[in-house]
């Protein structure tokens, strides 16, 4: 279920201030643990680092990814990739 539209977007009020912060000085790269944050105008053409649960992931937000939110673009989970067993393997090659 999506959030309510009279509620408005949330906005984390210090990465508002990171954001000015950034305009001083460029390169800076902040840290934030909030993903429910949605991407807003004011944040585009800034690189955060978005906390998966284990490392902090760098995104670079670009114009089309406004009205999203921070956490679709940090992944947390990866891929499972199921190992072959090497006997079976050659076996099959002795054949």
């Amino acid at each position: 279920m999506s959030r309510s539209s009279w509620k408005g977007q949330f906005l984390n009020t210090s990465i508002l201030k990171v954001i000015q912060y950034n305009k001083i000085i460029k390169n800076y790269i902040s840290r934030t643990w909030s993903r429910d944050l949605t991407i807003t105008h004011d944040l585009v053409n800034y690189k955060l680092g978005v906390y998966n649960g284990k490392k902090f992931t760098q995104v670079f937000i670009s114009e089309n990814m406004v009205g999203h939110k921070l956490g679709e673009f940090c992944l947390t989970k990866l891929p499972c990739n199921h190992k072959k067993n090497k006997k079976n393997l050659r076996k099959w090659a002795k054949k």
